[in-house]
C-alpha cells in the first residue's frame, strides 16, 4: 500500500526531531529474499518521511529454534544503513 509499518517521530528537548521508520516483514522463501525486498521498501518510505534510523525486523514463523532465528545485520542501500533485526 506504499506506507510503512511503524514511524516513529521522537521530539527531542532542543526542539528538533528524529524520524525512524520500522518495517516487519514475515520471512516467505529465503531469508536472502525477504531481506532484499524489505531493504526495497523500507528505504523508499525512508525518502517519503526523511527518517534518520531506518530498521527492518524479519519474523522467521518456521520451527527452527530461536538461536538458529536471532540475527542482527546492517546493510547499504544508498544513502541509507539498514538495520536488521531478526527473529
Amino acid at each position: 500500500m506504499g506506507r510503512t509499518d511503524l514511524f516513529i517521530l521522537w521530539l527531542l528537548s532542543n526542539g528538533t526531531n528524529q524520524r525512524f521508520v520500522i518495517e516487519c516483514k514475515i520471512q516467505r522463501g529465503t531469508r536472502e529474499k525477504t531481506i532484499e525486498a524489505g531493504v526495497t521498501q523500507v528505504t523508499r518510505y525512508t525518502d517519503t518521511c526523511r527518517a534518520e534510523g531506518v530498521y527492518l525486523v524479519i519474523f522467521d514463523p518456521s520451527d527452527k529454534p530461536w538461536d538458529d532465528k536471532i540475527f542482527t545485520e546492517i546493510r547499504s542501500k544508498d544513502p541509507y544503513q539498514v538495520e536488521i533485526f531478526g527473529m
